[in-house]
């Protein structure tokens, strides 16, 4: 009936690799429920507003034509910039902020383009480069005198703005 039907006996289908078959199939619903989240744009309103869900001490600023989110505690000691890694925002060091603002020093913790409350989009240059010039014009000139913590990935961004010329 098989052969009539499909064309095929039932001993040709226990000649096919299954489990290669099985298991081409899996990577491919992997790669689509983890996969397409990231390629397909997910258009629509936001739930929240950035501004809604900022800090007390957060503030944003335009730098080269993009928001970034900041947080900003003033101190009597020099000042400390804290960028946070890949996937961090500055609720990565939200308990370094307030040890360091404790024994004095001023404060900054920046969400780098692309996480946290700063923007996000496709026309963002995200490169190391371009994320640290941005640290650098949000920060100015107290970037030459600062401590400076980085973690992951894009905490790099603050040691490439060491490399780009302070404003």
């Amino acid at each position: 009936m098989l052969k009539r039907v499909f064309g095929f006996a039932r001993s040709s289908l226990a000649a096919l690799p299954w489990p290669s078959i099985l298991a081409v199939l899996v990577l491919l619903a992997l790669a689509a429920v983890f996969g397409l989240p990231f390629v397909l744009p997910l258009g629509g309103p936001e739930l929240h507003a950035a501004a809604d869900l900022a800090d007390a001490n957060g503030m944003f600023a335009t730098v080269d034509n993009t928001t970034l989110y900041y947080t900003h505690l003033p101190g009597s000691q020099g000042p400390v910039v804290l960028v946070h890694g890949f996937g961090g925002s500055t609720v990565t060091w939200t308990g370094t902020m307030a040890v360091l603002a404790r024994a004095g020093y001023e404060v900054y913790a920046v969400d780098l383009a692309g996480y946290g409350l700063s923007e996000k989009g496709w026309d963002i240059d995200y490169r190391d480069s371009a994320q640290a010039a941005r640290i650098l014009g949000l920060i100015g000139s107290a970037w030459d005198r600062a401590g400076r913590a980085g973690r992951a990935f894009d905490g790099w961004a603050g040691r490439d703005a060491d490399c780009v010329e302070s404003p």
